[in-house]
């Protein structure tokens, strides 16, 4: 039951997130980004996620080897 609910919260929080981001995507269409402001944007994506693939394989690793 609590897992149910978990996975029930964490379905709603990401609907919020989805629509809202596309809501402002189509309200503010007409800001245009440059070439560097996409690039930019991907760098920042790609950094975030392999921060987080990172941080979260060392938590791995240490609870393997018994240092937490």
């Amino acid at each position: 039951m609590r897992t149910a609910l978990l996975a029930i919260f964490f379905g709603a929080l990401l609907t919020v997130a989805v629509s809202g981001t596309i809501y402002f995507w189509l309200k503010y269409n007409d800001v245009e980004l440059s070439g560097h402001g996409f690039a930019a944007l991907i760098l920042g994506v790609v950094v975030s996620i392999g921060l987080g693939v990172g941080l979260m394989r060392l938590v791995y690793l240490s609870d393997r080897k018994g240092f937490d």
